[in-house]
C-alpha cells in the first residue's frame, strides 16, 4: 500500500481515528521506535495532504492545550514534534482555524520542537483573543 493510498481514497475519518488512537495510546517506557513510527506516520499524512481538515488539526490543538489532564505528556511531545515538522504547512490552517473560533483557545503550549515562536511561526495572538497572521 503506497502512502498516498489513504489519502487518495479520501478516508479522512479513518485517519482521524488513526492521529486519535497514536496520541491516546502513545505511552512512556515504550520504545523510541514507536514514537519514531507514530511521528513519521502523522507527518506524512500532514505532508501529504492537500488539504488539512480542522478536525484533524484540532486533535493536534487539543492535545498541547495546557489544562488537559487527560493527554500524557509524551503524546504532547508526538502532537509538539508533528507541529513543529509541518509549521510552515499548518501555518493557514491554524490561522483559519482560530479565528473561526467563537472563543479562541489561546492557552495552548505551542513550543516547538525548534524552539520557535509563534511570532517566528507567523501567528500572532492579540489581546482580544484573535490569532492573526504576520508577514
Amino acid at each position: 500500500m503506497s502512502d498516498h493510498a489513504l489519502l487518495d481514497l479520501e478516508w479522512d475519518a479513518l485517519i482521524l481515528y488513526m492521529f486519535h488512537h497514536f496520541l491516546k495510546s502513545i505511552r512512556t517506557g515504550r520504545s523510541e521506535n514507536i514514537l519514531t513510527s507514530m511521528d513519521t506516520i502523522m507527518t506524512l499524512v500532514m505532508v501529504k495532504s492537500d488539504v488539512i481538515s480542522s478536525e484533524l488539526l484540532s486533535a493536534l490543538l487539543d492535545t498541547l492545550e495546557k489544562d488537559n489532564k487527560d493527554v500524557l505528556p509524551i503524546a504532547a511531545k508526538l502532537a509538539e514534534k508533528v507541529m513543529g515538522t509541518c509549521s510552515s504547512k499548518l501555518k493557514p490552517y491554524m490561522v483559519e482555524l482560530i479565528q473561526s473560533m467563537p472563543e479562541p483557545k489561546l492557552d495552548l503550549e505551542l513550543a516547538m520542537p525548534e524552539q520557535k515562536s509563534n511570532q517566528e511561526l507567523g501567528l500572532e495572538v492579540h489581546l482580544e483573543g484573535k490569532l492573526e497572521s504576520v508577514p
